[in-house]
């Protein structure tokens, strides 16, 4: 089956929030925290200075879907306030099939902890190798994380956009994303304080850079996943910890 030839009713288009996990089989949903599927509007809300992020689950019916992507928009809102298409990032989630589920032993288990496919990396959609379009298996999911930068200068009010979810030159669907600013700035400064593992070990065995965790390319590397960290209000280890 062509895309060019696709059935609406063989792709399902649904949002969640960010916490939440996708897995391949999930059904869609009509309705959660943030999203209105009669309405297909998903609404967010962010200060300024800050990211907001949200989840497109994509399902193919019967048959697989083949070139998939979405087309993000600029969110207008008031005065002709904009968020720019620049501040908006997608990504696309990369399921991890566990095979071996995290446990303190071989007798206990962590709760909650499953095998199976979990949506885990996310791919930007530039990246040459699992990025977008891409395809998604009969009777599978594939989760799209949209992150959306609301800059210091932002006016509060709500701003608008439409969202389009195409397979080739065919909409799977469209969806109104609404996104309130709020009226106060968060600052540069991290206050709240974190703690999540990366060691050099883990960007070196990522990037296939073998030993080599003291040039000057890696130093580089290292400090662009420090910088995205910060923007996300995240501490990570440092390699001279």
């Amino acid at each position: 089956l062509s895309s060019m030839n696709l059935p609406a009713e063989d792709a399902a288009v649904w949002c969640v929030g960010e916490s939440a996990k996708v897995k391949p089989d999930d059904a869609p949903q009509e309705k959660n925290l943030l999203w209105d599927g009669a309405a297909k509007t998903v609404r967010i809300g962010s200060a300024r200075n800050e990211y907001s992020a949200f989840q497109i689950a994509i399902r193919a019916a019967k048959d697989a879907l083949t070139g998939v992507t979405v087309e993000a928009a600029a969110l207008k809102g008031p005065g002709g306030a904009e968020i720019p298409l620049a501040n908006i990032e997608l990504f696309r989630a990369h399921y991890l099939n566990v095979k071996v589920s995290s446990r303190g032993d071989e007798k206990n288990l962590i709760p909650h902890c499953t095998t199976g496919e979990h949506s885990t990396q996310m791919v930007p959609f530039s990246a040459k190798k699992y990025g977008a379009p891409f395809d998604i298996g009969a009777a599978r999911n594939q989760p799209v994380w949209v992150d959306v930068y609301v800059p210091e200068d932002a006016k509060p009010g709500v701003y608008k956009g439409a969202f389009a979810v195409k397979a080739g030159a065919v909409v799977l669907g469209a969806l109104n994303v609404e996104l309130t600013v709020w009226n106060f700035t968060l600052p540069n400064e991290t206050h709240f304080r974190t703690y999540l593992y990366t060691g050099p070990e883990n960007l070196r065995w990522g990037h296939h850079l073998g030993d080599d965790w003291q040039s000057e390319k890696f130093l580089a590397l290292e400090d662009r996943y420090f910088q995205m960290a910060h923007q996300h209000r995240v501490n990570f280890h440092t390699s001279g910890a």
